[in-house]
């Protein structure tokens, strides 16, 4: 949501936030907003369901988003503007088949939605599950492929970055 840029859209029922410096487009049914640089949620009727507290939203993947606080910490919220996992981590990216990839400390690991950990923070990068099967990175020069329970299923040496996304709808990956 809040990587649209500057982008301003104007949508009925938002004219009333006066407020509001940014829109970025809606999906399904929620539109992140900006406030004083601070990030909320709206509804497509304008209502807030989300008030403007976080630094950055995340798009919703699997009835959650990742959200970022003043003091650099992630949290994930549900579409109803609850905040579900308190902002904990150092980074994280989305859910996907119940699980996402957390950044504590130098190391990222998986929590599920409670935010326990389905596997350790011990990756040096980490990316969502597409499939039963998730890109993890442990050095500079080698990518691997996982289980949901770690274990590898196959080593990729000479490769050392993975498109943000990882794995796309048709289960291919873009690495170099």
């Amino acid at each position: 949501f809040a990587s649209a840029g500057t982008l301003l859209c104007q949508h009925g029922g938002v004219s009333e936030h006066a407020s509001i410096q940014q829109i970025c487009p809606y999906q399904d049914g929620l539109a992140a907003f900006n406030v004083h640089r601070s990030w909320g949620l709206l509804d497509k009727n304008g209502r807030v369901v989300l008030e403007p507290e976080f630094d950055w939203i995340d798009g919703f993947s699997d009835g959650l988003a990742a959200v970022g606080t003043h003091d650099e910490k992630t949290g994930y919220v549900n579409r109803n503007g609850e905040l579900v996992l308190p902002p904990r981590f150092d980074s994280g990216r989305e859910f996907s088949e119940g699980v996402a990839p957390v950044h504590v400390g130098d190391k990222w690991g998986y929590i599920d939605r409670l935010g326990q950990w389905a596997l350790e923070p011990q990756f040096e990068d980490a990316y969502p599950f597409h499939s039963g099967v998730a890109i993890v990175q442990d050095d500079r020069s080698s990518l691997r492929l996982i289980s949901r329970s770690g274990q590898t299923l196959h080593r990729i040496d000479g490769y050392s970055w993975v498109s943000v996304e990882a794995f796309n709808e048709h289960g291919l990956a873009v690495v170099e």
